[in-house]
Order: C-alpha cells, then structure tokens, then sequence
C-alpha cells in the first residue's frame, strides 16, 4: 500500500521525502514542550536516530499530501468555474443590453422599451449580482435585479458599467 501510494505521489509531483519541517513536526509530537525548532545538522541527524524516524514519508503523511493536492486541484476548477460563470455573464448582459439604444424620435420608443424589456427578460438576478460583486459596484448585495439593470446600463457621464456614480 506505501509503494502504490509513493509511486502515485510521484507521478503526481508530491515529494516522498520528509522535509525538515516534517522531522520537526514529528519530533515535536514524540517530545511535545521541547523546541525542536532550532535542530540542524548533527543534532537534527542524531535526534531522528534517536526516535528511528525514516527519510521517507510514511502512509499517513503521503496520504495527507495527496489529500492536500486534491483539495488544491478543486480549489482551482472552483476558480475557473466561477470565472466561466462571471464571463457568461458578463456576455449575456453586454449582449441583452447591446440592443438598448434610445432612439433619435418618439416614433422609435416602442422598439425602444420592447428592446429593453427583452433585455432585462434574458439577465437572471443572479447573474447580475455575480457582475455586480465582481465589477466591484458599491452595495450591490443590497440590489435588486432592476436597480442592478439600472446600474449597469447607466450612461451619463460621471457613472457606467462599474457603478461608480451610485452611493
């Protein structure tokens, strides 16, 4: 069971080998209120003879490593999903909102205001609040999903896409 758990631990780029902070670790559980922090060279040597502690991991500790591993590879794929997520986000409101342009007479508001009911239809609250936390706009979590449409397709100068004229 060690063998297929080092070779795994290799081929994965986890370190079979103790550290030094691994030996001080364990001493400082064999002799726990004596600082093992100072230990280098010969005493370190000595004081692992002394409790036969190995030069390799044992299953325990190769088995925390990989557990470490496991938990930083889905760390990542939780980053990168909510990236994912954000950017279809981001897309589907410059998309919905891309269609919004007030019109240059009366005649053309009805386009106009079918234009942005259409668009708020297609932005889901939480996406919107997703953008919102992530574009970095004040209060959002106090925010429904109109006042967040309002916000982000504010174009007078002074606000925009972040928000920064809101208070």
């Amino acid at each position: 069971m060690v063998k297929q758990l080092q070779a795994l631990s290799k081929q994965n780029g986890v370190s079979i080998a103790r550290t030094k902070a691994d030996f001080i670790k364990l001493l400082d559980e064999l002799e726990p209120g004596v600082d093992h922090s100072g230990l280098k060279g010969k005493l370190l040597i000595e004081a692992k003879k002394k409790h036969h502690i190995g030069p390799l991991k044992n299953k325990q500790q190769l088995i925390h490593a990989r557990l470490q591993l496991a938990e930083q590879a889905k760390q990542e794929a939780l980053e990168a999903a909510k990236k994912e997520a954000l950017n279809k986000a981001k897309d589907a409101l410059e998309e919905a909102t891309a269609k919004v342009v007030v019109p240059e007479s009366p005649s053309g508001y009805a386009d106009f205001f079918s234009a942005v009911k259409d668009a708020e239809a297609a932005l889901k609250a939480t996406q919107l609040k997703t953008l919102a936390k992530e574009t970095q706009v004040k209060h959002w979590q106090w925010s429904n999903k109109d006042e967040l449409v309002t916000i982000f397709t504010e174009t007078e100068s002074g606000q925009g896409a972040g928000g920064e004229g809101r208070h």
